[in-house]
């Protein structure tokens, strides 16, 4: 999924107790920006929350 010129992308994070757990990382290219976030949504707000603060770039119009 690509949200603002990001892509969220699922990822394997099992723990001791869920060995079957998933994560969102957030991808610029092939460089992560963060990783492991719980669901689609957080991974938006987080990216929204980062561009806000100036901390990465907003690419939406770029793509």
């Amino acid at each position: 999924m690509n949200y603002r010129g990001y892509t969220i992308q699922k990822a394997d994070y099992p723990d001791k107790y869920n060995p079957s757990r998933v994560g969102f990382d957030i991808l610029r290219g092939k460089e992560t920006v963060k990783k492991n976030a719980v669901n689609t949504d957080t991974a938006k707000w987080v990216i929204d929350k980062l561009i806000e603060r100036g901390k990465i770039p907003n690419y939406e119009d770029q793509d």
